[in-house]
């Protein structure tokens, strides 16, 4: 049967965790640990076997702190294993959890939990454009934009324009013709190549704007259009065009 001890207060911590782990003894355990907040964050120690076996683990490396919480484990589920032996702490090893009893759904909790951190390291991925816009050179090979009238868009490169979702800008010409249902393709492309899993993508299109918009012709002068004639001819006798 599980044992658990915390203490807060002026002493340090470790030693006085210890003995109240000491005090639990009779009511049977196969490992033991201590975690401790010391001045640079939080510090685990843990050992399979007697308390001894955690002695000489702090021995060896003792903890300092005044703040802190211990654990004799029994072990029901799971081999008496240091790994095994609480506290147990988070990816970041800025929390430590101990608890008595069984937690039945564990391996439920477990893959819901590391579908969550998938989705969240999906939702806030670092996308090249280089590696975008070879994906997108890619799935335009495999299916081109539909045409839109006798018009058909080109796309040209892609790059990322936000996180939580990512964002996909992709540049091209005509894109204001491109549909939905391309739109989405692109977007399952995205998501497929990147591996983005438990996360929405978001495609935007732009369209370069024309240089000569709202530019006047240029009007030439007699000798200027003289000259034009005369390379017009030149070129046709020597090209044929």
């Amino acid at each position: 049967m599980c044992g658990i001890v915390g203490y807060i207060g002026p002493r340090q911590a470790a030693g006085l965790l210890v003995d109240g782990l000491r005090h639990l003894e009779y009511r049977g355990y196969d490992s033991a640990g201590l975690a401790v907040v010391n001045g640079k964050g939080l510090e685990v120690k843990k050992a399979a076997g007697k308390l001894t076996n955690l002695e000489q683990v702090l021995r060896d490396s003792p903890m300092s702190g005044t703040l802190g919480i211990g654990h004799t484990r029994w072990a029901t589920h799971g081999a008496p294993t240091t790994p095994n032996a609480h506290p147990h702490t988070d990816q970041t090893g800025r929390i430590a959890v101990i608890h008595n009893g069984i937690i039945e759904n564990a391996g439920a909790i477990k893959k819901m939990l590391q579908a969550v951190d998938g989705a969240f390291a999906a939702a806030m991925a670092k996308l090249s454009t280089p590696k975008l816009t070879r994906a997108l050179m890619a799935a335009v090979q495999a299916q081109q934009p539909p045409m839109a009238g006798r018009i058909r868009p080109k796309l040209r490169y892609a790059h990322q324009g936000g996180s939580n979702p990512p964002i996909v800008v992709i540049h091209g010409s005509a894109t204001d013709h491109i549909k939905a249902t391309y739109k989405r393709y692109l977007e399952g492309i995205f998501i497929k190549t990147f591996k983005l899993k438990g996360t929405p993508l978001r495609v935007e299109l732009r369209s370069g704007a024309n240089p000569y918009a709202g530019k006047k012709p240029q009007v030439l002068t007699v000798s200027q259009e003289r000259a034009k004639r005369k390379n017009r001819i030149h070129s046709k006798r020597k090209y044929g065009n």
